[in-house]
């Protein structure tokens, strides 16, 4: 009896004692006949004997997202990671400011990896991240990966809007300032958007 053999054993009794459970952001399977239901979360639990362990990982991807970017509004970086989508799990992602000589801050994705040796098809995730609070009172901003990779994303961030305030503007309407968008729906930014020869402008919207 293999390995794979044992566990399903096992987990066919911890399915009929504690009930059907998937793998994480797994859907729940569907279907009339309770067997069905009960054998597939067994085979789904089955892919999760291997354990998971959290671990950082180098960057495949650090672009900026927004035109324009200016002080006050969102400043925001596209990311991507390698992952294998049949056995990982994305985890979080931090960013971590500095105070010493180098990038102005760390961008540092975590997985969730699995310790399956079979595991393959590893494919890139992406995530966006909001760097506004990070952000210096003006100029350059340079973020690097805190996950050991060599990539690195400079902006060069331009002088706040004049004559504004934090007065509230509704999602889809033009800011100027974060604070403006939180003021209508909390997890709202002013997001930098391109106007001719316009400055600083932004619309509200959920980064």
């Amino acid at each position: 009896m293999n390995v794979h053999s044992i566990c399903r054993l096992l987990l066919t009794a911890a399915v009929a004692l504690a009930g059907c459970r998937t793998r994480p952001l797994d859907p729940l399977p569907i279907a009339d006949d309770a067997d069905l239901v009960r054998d597939a979360a067994v085979d789904s639990a089955s892919l999760s004997c291997a354990h998971h362990d959290r671990v950082t990982v180098p960057l495949t991807r650090l672009e900026a997202v927004d035109p324009s970017p200016f002080q006050g509004a969102a400043l925001r970086a596209k990311i991507g990671y390698s992952w294998r989508p049949a056995c990982d799990v994305p985890a979080d992602v931090t960013v971590q400011p500095l105070l010493d000589s180098g990038p102005d801050a760390l961008i540092t994705a975590h997985l969730w990896r699995s310790s399956d040796p079979a595991c393959g098809g590893a494919t890139e995730a992406t995530a966006i991240v909001v760097l506004s609070d990070t952000l210096p009172s003006g100029g350059r901003f340079t973020v690097g990966d805190g996950g050991g990779g060599s990539l690195t994303l400079g902006f060069l961030i331009g002088p706040p809007a004049t004559g504004s305030d934090c007065s509230a503007i509704a999602p889809a309407g033009r800011c100027v300032r974060d604070c403006q968008c939180k003021a209508s729906l909390a997890g709202a930014r002013c997001i930098p958007i391109t106007l001719g020869a316009s400055a600083a402008a932004g619309v509200c919207a959920v980064p």
